[in-house]
């Protein structure tokens, strides 16, 4: 049996159930996200072989991931899951909304973003940086200290609609180091671990989430260091910081239309405000950073 969900603002029909995934407003002008249980292949026909678990094959994706399953992935359109006979329902999802999914946004031409955004008073703002730079923790903090709700983590899309850059929030769970659970009194008892980082884990907290489409207003690139510094980013630097973001944006050039890919960065960066900011591991600059006074400027 097929559920209906809303995800990065698309409708999404699927045979596997997707518990963290939250409604938000659907695009009723595309076609939907189909994911189905079935029969995949070990190899896709003429299929070039990228790393150990990666096939392409004109308009097909197949993926192998040891301990989950197999995935095949269509036009952009279509998901087909054969799940290992032991694996945990949780592994299947962890790749499907990683890999798999993005695939997917690249096949469709979609500009998938690897960032963390609240939605203050004044507009939605985003964080984004490396693995390690703080984005999740950074709006989870934010939520805290100030109230606002948080848009999306890791991943969500963004679209030109009306000459404007809208933002669509992806799933309703962070994902946060061991010391921002300890930071923000959340315990680990009970939450997920991500595959990948052992010292990550995943927090299911829809109570947190705005699970909306809204406007992008502030970019924000996140780096450690000894002192406070915002620096605001025009022209070229805005945009290799609106491209850097960009989720594994290697998948464009296998998949997608790296050209597509590069003009929506360059429109995104020219609508929005883009800064860097500096600041010290304690997040002690949180309570008192006054990050709406760029949403205009």
């Amino acid at each position: 049996m097929k559920r209906n969900y809303t995800l990065y603002g698309l409708r999404v029909e699927s045979e596997v159930e997707l518990p963290e995934i939250a409604g938000s407003e659907v695009l009723v002008d595309e076609e939907p996200i189909v994911i189905e249980r079935g029969h995949v292949p070990e190899e896709l026909r003429n299929g070039r072989k990228f790393g150990s678990s990666m096939q392409v094959a004109d308009n097909l994706c197949l993926y192998e991931f040891p301990g989950a399953g197999r995935y095949l992935v269509e036009g952009g359109r279509r998901i087909v899951v054969a799940a290992q006979r032991d694996a945990a329902a949780n592994d299947v999802r962890a790749f499907l909304f990683g890999s798999v999914m993005g695939t997917l946004l690249h096949q469709r031409g979609l500009l998938p973003m690897h960032i963390s955004a609240v939605v203050s008073s004044r507009g939605v703002i985003a964080f984004t940086g490396p693995s390690g730079a703080g984005k999740s923790t950074t709006a989870a903090i934010i939520h805290q200290q100030k109230g606002w709700p948080i848009l999306c983590d890791d991943v969500a899309v963004v679209r030109m609609t009306s000459g404007k850059p809208v933002l669509s929030a992806g799933l309703v769970r962070l994902k946060l180091w061991k010391d921002a659970l300890n930071r923000l009194d959340i315990h680990e008892h009970g939450l997920d671990r991500d595959l990948l980082r052992f010292d990550k884990f995943h927090v299911s907290a829809p109570n947190m989430f705005a699970g909306d489409t809204q406007v992008l207003q502030s970019l924000f690139e996140l780096a450690w260091g000894d002192n406070e510094t915002l620096e605001p980013l025009k022209g070229v630097d805005a945009f290799r910081t609106v491209m850097a973001a960009v989720y594994r944006p290697y998948l464009a050039d296998l998949v997608g239309d790296r050209a597509l890919m590069t003009a929506n960065c360059m429109a995104v960066a020219k609508k929005i405000s883009v800064a860097r900011l500096t600041r010290p591991k304690d997040h002690s600059h949180i309570q008192r950073l006054e990050l709406e006074s760029t949403v205009d400027s």
